[in-house]
């Protein structure tokens, strides 16, 4: 059986989000299960997502791009009363 791999250790800017995720946990604005796989996953999502429009033929335009993300970033970090209800 092989070990697991050793977890990359997140960068200051997405330790930083970790700990605003944590403080949202905290005073129940929303529940996540893990806040610093959380910051990963935005901070590489929200990097991944700019790099794919910009390399496209005919990019959308920055209000368009913003208001897609914002969309997004909102599915994934819900207020707590959007899960319960």
């Amino acid at each position: 059986m092989s070990a697991s791999p050793k977890a990359i250790p997140l960068g200051e800017t997405t330790r930083q989000l970790a700990k605003l995720l944590e403080l949202g946990n905290a005073a129940n604005a929303w529940a996540l299960e893990d806040c610093a796989f959380t910051a990963a996953f935005l901070f590489s999502g929200f990097h991944g997502s700019i790099d794919y429009e910009t390399s496209r033929q005919k990019p959308m335009g920055r209000s368009a791009l913003v208001k897609r993300l914002q969309a997004l970033l909102l599915r994934t970090v819900r207020p707590v009363d959007a899960i319960s209800a």
